[in-house]
């Protein structure tokens, strides 16, 4: 087992870390050329010179680090020469404080990174969405050194298994995100919070996130969304292993010591006791992530700040309002070796809401609090209100 693990730039998380297969930490500053897979508001800040001491500290350790230049989108300004240089000079900096990997979601990245700064491995972002062998080939063709799946093909056991007989390169699984199946969002996400960390970018890290709003209410009015979800749980891992896919990555960026901590301790040992919820990168518990910087959003000139001033709050307007106990799911993902869940419909099937009537347990009370918020912020922007 090889884990992914996140970093928070707190130095202790590398101490704790350092009994557990942590093969990698990754990272970015909160704001750069490229931008990344995170909005800048979410993320902490650390300057240049705190990231290279980091990476001197996680390498003492015997970890590596992967520094993330993975948008999907740089508006076409890769193609202008004076956008391009700061792009080489970014990767050249990345080279000079000593990092291992760069994880891209951009082919010309990629191609890039192979022909001038060839020490560098490159891993592809799930953000590049590999869903089929054939793609899986071409990222190969091009240099990959590791694929990122994206966390939908988690239970397409028979489609892994034919890229990992197809490619040589190595892949990794994305363990803990609770990104909704099939979610229609997930394209737009993707793209928006790049341009939100992205220096350049005109709207300079604001950022209103309309999609998370809408996933949060679908898993809120509808907990079978989250048995749709395609997490993995520790115990689960050695089916994965079987297929011959060992390297795991673990969520979130924004995540306090105690949250990765705890769920990279569970992935570890392969095991975990409690809620499930306590180790996936739900907004289910205040100080589980850091503090958001809201000051991006205080952008009167962009959108009316009072209406966004309670946006963290709502986003966590369902705390402690779901359990799964990991207990009662021993031997859930069984179904999925022999089910096409992309050429099936739920409704017809009904395996997920057969699961989350037994396991999921909500405080009602909780959910509609929760369900009023989130709806009222939505109809906040689908009315245009918050921007008059």
């Amino acid at each position: 087992m090889r884990l992914f693990v996140p970093t928070n730039w707190d130095k202790g998380l590398l101490e704790r870390l350092s009994d557990m297969p942590v093969d990698t930490l990754y990272g970015q500053l909160a704001r750069d050329i490229t931008g990344g897979g995170r909005p800048s508001f979410l993320l902490p800040k650390v300057s240049k010179e705190d990231i290279k001491e980091y990476i001197q500290e996680v390498h003492s350790y015997g970890m590596k680090f992967n520094y993330l230049v993975n948008p999907q989108c740089l508006g076409n300004m890769e193609f202008t020469r004076e956008f391009h240089n700061k792009i080489l000079k970014h990767l050249e900096w990345i080279v000079n404080i000593d990092a291992d990997y760069v994880t891209v979601t951009i082919p010309m990245l990629l191609q890039i990174i192979k022909k001038q700064f060839p020490d560098l491995k490159v891993i592809v972002s799930v953000f590049a969405h590999v869903d089929t062998v054939r793609r899986a080939e071409s990222w190969e063709m091009l240099g990959a050194d590791i694929i990122s799946f994206p966390e939908c093909v988690n239970r397409d056991f028979k489609l892994l298994k034919e890229i990992s007989k197809s490619v040589k390169c190595d892949l990794q699984l994305i363990t803990n995100l609770t990104c909704v199946y099939g979610c229609p969002f997930w394209i737009y996400h993707t793209n928006m919070v790049g341009h939100a960390s992205r220096l350049d970018d005109p709207s300079q890290g604001f950022y209103i996130d309309y999609c998370l709003l809408n996933c949060s209410r679908l898993k809120v009015e509808d907990p079978t969304e989250l048995i749709k979800s395609r997490w993995i749980r520790p115990e689960d891992l050695k089916m994965y292993e079987d297929l011959g896919i060992d390297n795991f990555k673990i969520t979130e960026r924004f995540s306090s010591t105690e949250t990765l901590i705890r769920t990279v301790k569970a992935y570890s040992s392969r095991r975990y006791d409690g809620n499930l919820i306590d180790i996936l990168n739900l907004r289910s518990k205040k100080g589980a992530q850091l503090p958001a910087n809201v000051e991006y959003l205080i952008r009167p000139e962009f959108a009316n700040v009072k209406l966004l001033a309670d946006m963290e709050e709502v986003l966590y307007s369902a705390e402690g309002g779901w359990y799964i106990d990991n207990r009662d799911l021993e031997g859930f993902l069984e179904f999925f070796k022999h089910k096409d869940c992309d050429s099936s419909s739920c409704v017809e099937c009904g395996y997920c809401k057969e699961i989350a009537e037994k396991v999921v347990k909500v405080d009602p009370k909780k959910r509609d609090f929760a369900i009023s918020r989130l709806n009222k912020k939505i109809d906040d922007l689908t009315s245009s209100r918050i921007f008059q």
